[in-house]
């Protein structure tokens, strides 16, 4: 019996080394995950914004990158809230909002009919790089009406 398992033990030694095994190693998945990005580079500059007539009495608008209070560089592509100055000449029964690009007409982004819910607007400003002014026109009961003063604003 001794014989049988060497004589057995040696023919399977003997096909083991007649054989050539392979084995491959698993193929990893690397992940990469996204950094938070270095800081913009880019610093705000107030001459980029333009405005017919500044004041203290403007919009006001949020989120914003950066700005001084007269000027806002605002992210693009982004919705932003778009609200009118806390010292109203009357209670209006309509509130129209408007941005006025460079070089372009003045387009109505945003009209709120009811005052006594508060007042703004949601703007989604412009997916590439931008500049103008926002401002507001209040419309009271007598159909008279009186604009605010502009805020300029950037994006980029």
């Amino acid at each position: 019996m001794k014989r049988k398992l060497t004589l057995a033990g040696g023919l399977l030694m003997l096909a083991l080394s007649a054989c050539t095994l392979t084995m491959e190693a698993p193929q990893a998945t690397v992940v990469i995950e996204p950094t938070q990005s270095a800081p913009s580079a880019v610093v705000f500059d107030p001459a980029r914004c333009v405005s017919d007539n500044p004041g203290p009495n403007v919009v006001s608008v949020t989120p914003v990158i950066d700005g001084d209070g007269a000027c806002y560089r605002l992210p693009t592509g982004t919705e932003v809230t778009v609200s009118p100055p806390p010292d109203m000449p009357f209670m209006p029964v309509m509130v129209e909002f408007y941005f006025l690009g460079v070089g372009l007409e003045p387009d109505v982004i945003g009209v709120d009919h009811d005052a006594t819910d508060g007042i703004s607007i949601l703007w989604q400003t412009p997916p590439s790089p931008f500049q103008g002014q926002l401002y507001v026109i209040f419309y009271s009961d007598d159909k008279g009406s009186v604009d605010v003063n502009t805020l300029g604003v950037y994006g980029e």
